[in-house]
């Protein structure tokens, strides 16, 4: 079955936006860039790119969402979290990974992935 990314993009984050509606908003998600639909969201902020933020990705051609701390240019902060790396993992008790960024070197990620079944709507909930 051949997916098309971009429709997928769309209902994937229809659906997470009902979600949000349904638990009464506890936080508000961008999902657009410029009148487009993007495969990332950045909570709780009112513009697309940002500094530090918890983000979600979904990656259609990955088959996964990834959840994201995203430090950007901020390697005290990311220093911080990572010294407390053990209480962090212990509190949330879920893998998660400590990437360091390639495209920026000063870009730091704490990641959570999760598999998703693409291309069946059902599956998003």
């Amino acid at each position: 079955m051949r997916i098309d990314v971009n429709t997928e993009q769309k209902n994937f984050w229809k659906l997470f936006d009902e979600k949000l509606i349904e638990n009464g908003e506890p936080f508000s998600v961008l999902h657009e860039m410029a009148g487009k639909v993007t495969y990332w969201a950045v909570i709780n902020k009112n513009h697309s790119f940002v500094d530090n933020a918890l983000s979600i990705d979904f990656l259609v051609r990955e088959k996964k969402i990834r959840i994201n701390i995203y430090v950007r240019d901020n390697l005290s902060l990311f220093r911080v979290l990572e010294n407390s790396k053990e209480e962090i993992e212990s509190m949330i008790s879920v893998p998660v990974k400590w990437v360091k960024g390639t495209k920026n070197l000063n870009t730091r990620r704490i990641i959570y992935e999760v598999p998703v079944n693409v291309g069946y709507f059902n599956n998003y909930n």
